[in-house]
């Protein structure tokens, strides 16, 4: 009966640590996050991001699993009173989160040691390549931004670009061990929930060409100010090296300010007046059309992708490509086969309806561009 008890505990126990195993995993494993959102009761709730079982993850539940199962075992062989036991075993249950803490801190200097190891063996394999390397960083628009360029950059290079959005030290990490080969090009996206995320990953990369895209409030609950993610975007351009490039998407405010106090190499887009941006753009239930301009050079160009935040993405991407030496007329090709990256402004039809999924974004920007394309 005791082995019985334990084991219906246990497995209780699991199920119910589940938001917040998902939560302190989707807070990066950043202990300081995930205690600030446990007392702010902001678990991870739903299906949008599930629980991945990586390495790391499922090193930290073998060791979760051990924990809950010596503490419901001294519970169950030193209490004989049902009632005493079902109370104690109720508060056990509400102290997951220090559980969780506990597991975190017994695994840190284990975790630190090897994301050492992978980083540094990682760098090594970077020096060994003679490659283009890129950063993109922003607040949005940063994957749709490297897929386009890469889609660009494919007519002329073999690309390597961090899949989907795997922008953080160990995401990065992983696809320079796992993913770069005998590639020409590879782009790094690069995000950030504080300051030095992104000077970290520069040093990891070290990057000759990078892109700014749209500066917001995103992760605002981390960063506390504007500011600090202004400064902490920053952390790429200052990285660059002097005969290195940066393009800024000038249409926004805080990027623009990055640009003007940028003393190396620079290309302002989507900026009347800058170095490239769109022009006499006509949006439609199909895709958008728009003037290309780059430099003195000009074309008309066609997408299916939707939303003045894609248009600026393609510019940024489009000047890159460009300075990087694939010819206008390959750009022009490419953008017309561009599509969206899943769920941000995916346009889903059918025999009933057409469905504009952006159920990626939950940021006011996104919101208000996801309402400008549907007014339209």
């Amino acid at each position: 009966m005791l082995y019985v008890n334990i084991c219906v505990c246990v497995v209780l126990m699991l199920v119910w640590s589940y938001l917040f195993i998902k939560t302190y995993q989707l807070d990066g494993y950043n202990i300081k996050i995930f205690i600030n959102n446990i007392f702010e009761l902001r678990l991870a709730y739903g299906d949008k991001n599930k629980l991945v079982f990586t390495k790391r993850m499922i090193r930290f539940l073998f060791i979760y699993s051990l924990l809950i199962i010596g503490i419901f075992f001294l519970l169950n062989y030193f209490i004989e009173n049902i009632y005493l036991l079902i109370l104690d075993c109720a508060i056990a249950f509400l102290l997951t989160p220090i559980f969780i803490i506990l597991t975190h801190y017994i695994l840190l200097p284990f975790e630190i040691l090897i994301k050492k190891y992978y980083i540094s063996k990682a760098k090594r394999k970077l020096a060994k390549l003679d490659i283009i390397k890129i950063g993109i960083t922003g607040s949005y628009g940063k994957t749709s931004t490297k897929n386009f360029l890469a889609s660009m950059l494919e007519k002329e290079y073999k690309v390597c670009s961090t899949p989907k959005n795997f922008n953080t030290e160990m995401g990065v990490t992983r696809t320079i061990l796992e993913n770069l080969d005998d590639h020409d090009v590879f782009i790094a996206e690069m995000g950030a929930k504080q300051k030095g995320d992104i000077e970290f990953l520069a040093k990891l990369v070290k990057p000759c060409y990078g892109i700014i895209t749209t500066i917001g409030e995103q992760h605002i609950e981390t960063f506390k100010t504007l500011k600090n993610i202004e400064e902490t975007k920053n952390e790429l351009p200052k990285n660059i090296p002097e005969d290195g490039i940066m393009v800024f998407n000038g249409d926004s405010s805080s990027t623009y300010k990055l640009y003007k106090n940028y003393t190396g190499e620079k290309y302002l887009a989507n900026h009347k007046g800058g170095f490239s941006y769109a022009d006499n753009i006509e949006i439609t239930s199909d895709g958008s059309e728009f003037d290309l301009i780059l430099g003195e050079n000009k074309t008309r160009v066609k997408t299916k992708l939707l939303g003045k935040c894609n248009i600026d993405n393609i510019v940024s991407a489009s000047t890159l490509a460009f300075l990087l030496g694939i010819k206008l007329e390959d750009i022009k090709s490419a953008i017309n086969f561009l599509k969206p990256p899943p769920h941000r402004l995916e346009v889903l039809k059918n025999n009933y309806s057409t469905i504009i999924d952006d159920s990626y974004n939950s940021n006011f920007i996104g919101a208000s561009e996801a309402m400008d394309v549907l007014s339209k």
